[in-house]
This record gives C-alpha cells, structure tokens and sequence, in this order.
C-alpha cells in the first residue's frame, strides 16, 4: 500500500492522536524519534521513559496505544520490556527501534512478540512500521472482537438448539398423548374431504363401521350412511360451511353385516395450510342406547298420557254425562210443574254440557287417537277448527296435498309439534292468528307454523324452555330438522324438514301425470 494512503487511513482510525509511550533514555535519539513520526504525519501523543518501574508505571497509567523501545538501556533491556509488555497486553504493537542488533538478536525479539525492529540509522522506515502495527493491531483487536461475537453467538445458538430439542421433545410427548387418547377414545373422529372422502379415521369409529381403517381411508363417507339420511348428511356438511361453527345432527349408519346404528355427528370446518384444501372434521357418537331410552320414556309418557286421557274420557266424561241427564230430568221435571228454580236448573244443565265438551277435548289432547283413525291432515284441520273455537283467534291449515301416507309415529310427532307451537304462540306470543302449512318439497316433508304474536330474540334465550326441547326432540326423533325463527314484533316461524318417500302418488305428481 502506498504510504500517503496508509496516512489517510490512518489518521481516519487515530483521530484524537495516537498514544505512544516511548522507551529511550538519549534524549536526543528521542527527540529524532518523535520528528520524525510529527514529519510522517503521525499524529500522537508520547510520553518517554527510560526505567523499568517508570515503563511498568506508565503502561497502567498512560495506557498507550504502541510502544517504541531502544534495546539496550541502562540496567534495562527492550527485550525484557517486551516480555513485560506481552504478559500484560497480548495485543499491543511493540516496536524495537536501536542502534545497531545483530540477526540472532532481531529473530529471536520477533519470536518473543515483537511487531518490528528499525534501526536508528534508518528512521525513514518508521513512519510506514508504526502505521502497519497500529493497523494490524486494530485487526487483530477487530479479528478478536468478531471470535468473541462468535462464541456468544455460538453459545446463543446452542442454548436454543437445546431449548428447541427440549421443546421438541415436549412436542414429541404430546403428540404421543394426542395419538393414544385419538385413538382410544371413547368416540370416533374422522376427518372428511370437501367431497366426504375419509381422510383419516380412529380405530373406534373403524370399529363402529365393523371395518378396518384400511378399508374405510380413501372411501366415501356417504356409502356408510343410511338411504333415507344421505340429505340430511349433505346438509349437515352444507351447515357447517354455512356457519363456519360446529354443526350437529342425527342419523343412522349402515354397519358391516347391514345392521344399522344411531349416532350423532359434530363436525367443524378446518382450513389446512393449502389453501384450497378444505376438510371436515367430525366426531361420531353411538347414540343407540339413548335413543332407546328416549323412545322408552316417551312411549311411557305417551302411555300415560293416553290413560289419563281415557280417564278423561271414560270416566270423569261419563260421570259428567251422567249428572247432565239427571240436570235435564230435574230442568224437564221443574218446568213442567212451573216452579221458580227450572231456570237455574237449565243453566246447571249447560254448565255441565260445556264442563263435558272441555273433558273431552282435554282427553282428545293428552290421547289424539283421531291422528291414527281420520289420519294426519284431517286431525290437524280438527285441531285448528276447535282452537279457533276456544280461544277466539284465527288458526289456518293449508296441505299442498289431499293424501299424506304418513306412518302413526310420525303422524303424532307432527301434531304433538304443531300442538306445542299452538300453546306457545297464544300463551306466551299473544298470537292472534296462527297458520299451519304442510307440503311436499324436493323429497322432503316441510312442516311450516307462522304467528303473528309479539316475537322475541331467538340468541337471547340462555336456556330453551321444556315445550322448545320437547318440540326439539320430537323432530330428531322421526330424524327430523327443527328450526325457529324469531324477531321482536315480527312474530315466529317453526319449521321442521324430514325426508318424506310417499308409497302413493301425491297430488302434484297425480296433476302432471294426467
């Protein structure tokens, strides 16, 4: 490198001076020394000193940045200065500058640390070995800084490696949990594709289908699902987009053997990292033992409900009907021998005869035997007639059709459904006008029952009261969709949706036929 660049350099490292402590006891030699750095352009500041305790002192307290050093001084050597030097400051730039040093002598100074030796008589070379010391020392100095850097940077490193195969572990561990809890669970869950192909599956809801994960991964499954219950499947996935929430809903699957089970699914939506990929994930629930059981204590509810009813009917009716005839034989008798009380007596009579119609209709109520002799249409068409009749409101029944092949089970669920939503609407709805529409859409029975009472806000109900859960059951027991629609002031819309395959042509299939 050129020398003025090496100034230039310099000078842009050293601005404040450069610190040279300079060991040389002939004041003249260290006063051509000095000159000749100040000629160089070599900033600095010096401090001279010729002993060794002066040497040792000014290291400490003057803390140079080089060290300029005769060789022979008097009861002191440069080479013992450098020793000093190195044992003190590894690093710092050493430069033996003296009168006359044999080879042996300049080898073995550079050996024991020494940056460079010049000679007194060619002071013309120590302005460019000052510059090179200082530079490499900043080198080193930099050099040193930056292995430092990297063993903190390695020892960071190493820390979070270890952090992070600690971590893995754990992730490790849990992973291992999930996979034995996923698999021994007491419920199945399946993942689905957006087209219902099984992605993954547990070995309990393998064992629920009767089949191996083997056989069921890569299948659809839709060919595990009851005939009649395909829609309400296709559904239910279509909710769970929809919502973007969990969907819920009851059906039956077809298991190995072609026995069949009763389960519930919960499946929510996940978005995998593709994008475009989008899978369902669900839990099924053998539901069997408690459908039976819920079977077992509505039929021991509707049992009652009937004996009570006949009660009703054939006993406290009877009963009734038995005072009316004596009240009409004691009204004939008075009035026939015109005394005052015939008229208190006829209205005895009417008493009873409305006491009588209200029996009965308690005991059509609690046992609606008419939906199993005069069929489902005809007994909703009673049933809105007479609450019109006692309760003095408008109560609609529209059929899109003149025949409904509905079995008994289902035809009094239906009832029980619209009889429910009729006491809900005039006793807390303050309905008056009520309309009942049952029709045939798209392979499906709709049941529709609008009020126009004063509504309410469906989401602010915490907890749904015992006719809603009633009505709610009724509907997944004939494998039935319930719905309720409400706005304040707006009035309520119930809903309930079933696969419907009639045995019989209905009345539109009829009109396009002909």
């Amino acid at each position: 490198m050129h020398l003025d660049q090496m100034v230039v350099d310099f000078a842009q490292e050293v601005e404040k001076g450069l610190r040279i402590l300079l060991l040389e006891d002939v004041p003249e030699d260290a006063e051509l020394i000095l000159r000749e750095l100040r000629n160089g352009g070599v900033a600095h500041i010096s401090k001279c000193v010729s002993a060794k305790a002066e040497f040792c002192a000014a290291l400490s307290e003057f803390k140079p940045d080089l060290v300029l050093s005769d060789h022979n001084l008097p009861g002191f050597t440069g080479t013992e200065a450098l020793s000093i030097l190195r044992e003190l400051y590894p690093d710092l730039p050493f430069i033996l500058v003296t009168g006359a040093l044999g080879e042996e002598v300049a080898v073995e100074t550079i050996k024991r640390g020494a940056t460079d030796y010049i000679l007194k008589h060619r002071l013309f070379q120590l302005v460019p070995a000052v510059l090179r010391a200082v530079r490499e020392a900043g080198q080193r100095s930099q050099r040193r800084q930056a292995e430092e850097l990297l063993k903190i940077q390695h020892q960071q490193l190493k820390t979070q490696s270890e952090e992070l195969q600690r971590v893995q572990r754990q992730l490790e561990a849990s992973y291992k949990r999930f996979a034995r809890l996923y698999e021994t669970a007491p419920i199945g869950y399946t993942s689905l594709s957006e087209a219902a192909i099984i992605v993954e599956i547990n070995s309990t809801a393998a064992r629920m289908l009767g089949r191996t994960r083997a056989q069921l991964v890569g299948t659809a499954f839709t060919q595990y699902v009851s005939g009649p219950d395909l829609t309400k499947f296709t559904d239910h996935l279509q909710e769970c987009v929809k919502s973007h929430g969990l969907a819920r809903t009851e059906l039956a699957l077809v298991l190995e053997g072609g026995g069949a089970m009763a389960v519930e699914l919960c499946t929510v939506r996940a978005q995998e990292p593709e994008p475009q990929a989008l899978l369902f994930q669900t839990t099924i629930t053998d539901i069997t033992e408690r459908k039976q059981l819920e079977r077992e204590v509505f039929e021991s509810t509707a049992n009652e409900r009937r004996r009570i009813g006949h009660e009703l009917h054939d006993g406290l009716g009877q009963y009734l009907a038995g005072i009316a005839f004596r009240a009409k034989a004691l009204e004939q008798t008075l009035a026939a021998e015109a005394l005052p009380h015939a008229l208190e007596a006829k209205e005895l009579v009417a008493l009873v005869s409305n006491a009588i119609r209200q029996t009965r209709s308690l005991a059509r109520g609690l046992d609606p035997i008419e939906v199993e002799t005069i069929g489902l249409l005809a007994a909703l068409q009673n049933l809105t007639t007479e609450t019109e009749k006692f309760f003095d409101i408008t109560c609609l029944f529209r059929c899109t059709e003149s025949a409904l092949p509905v079995d008994p089970q289902t035809s009094l669920a239906l009832y029980r459904i619209v009889q429910e939503a009729i006491h809900n609407a005039i006793t807390h709805g303050e309905a008056r006008r009520i309309e009942i529409n049952l029709a045939i859409d798209h392979g499906r029975l709709c049941l529709g029952i609008q009020d126009d009472g004063i509504g309410f806000q469906v989401a602010s109900l915490k907890q749904a009261g015992m006719g809603l859960r009633v009505m709610h059951y009724r509907a997944r027991a004939i494998g039935a969709t319930f719905d309720i629609r409400s706005q304040p002031d707006q009035g309520t819309r119930i809903e309930c949706l079933l696969p419907f395959t009639a045995s019989v042509p209905t009345t539109s299939e009829l009109a396009n036929l002909q």
